[in-house]
């Protein structure tokens, strides 16, 4: 059983200090006795379960972007709050997701037609940053020299 003790200052009417105690699912307070939910009705949140892949590569991030693009188009009143709550994402998260639609279209769909030994070695943030740049041109050159870096380790293995 465990007790919880406040000053006397904030004690309740009888004195003692005891605010409330509680012991194997049943929690006696000053206002009455409540019951207390198990440990895993606590974490049920109503939201659906979403199904990810187990590692997440590059194509998948990039193809999520892709339709959540689409979802946001199709649905104005959906906001990326309520869309990164529903795929069980933070805001934060989507958004840098997102960020690889900022890649020039010939880009992202080479991504997505890459090897999955290549694909596997590929960075979300050394893409976010060749995202980073305005120009399609040099958004090429970085890729490029991305994929280079990754033949000569794929190489050297």
């Amino acid at each position: 059983m465990c007790r919880d003790w406040l000053p006397e200052s904030d004690a309740p009417q009888n004195g003692n200090g005891l605010l409330f105690e509680f012991s194997f699912g049943q929690l006696n307070t000053t206002k009455g006795q409540k019951q207390l939910l198990p440990l895993e009705s606590s974490r049920a949140t109503g939201r659906p379960e979403v199904r990810r892949p187990t590692t997440w590569t590059i194509k998948d991030r990039l193809a999520l972007a892709q339709e959540c693009r689409q979802k946001l188009l199709a649905f104005p009143e959906l906001s990326r709050k309520a869309l990164a709550k529903q795929l069980g994402f933070t805001v934060v998260r989507l958004n840098q997701i997102m960020e690889l639609l900022k890649l020039a279209p010939a880009i992202q769909n080479r991504i997505l037609e890459l090897s999955a030994s290549i694909d596997a070695h590929l960075t979300e943030e050394g893409l976010r940053k060749i995202a980073a740049l305005a120009d399609p041109k040099q958004q090429g050159i970085g890729l490029r020299a991305m994929e280079r870096k990754l033949i000569k380790i794929a190489l050297k293995k």
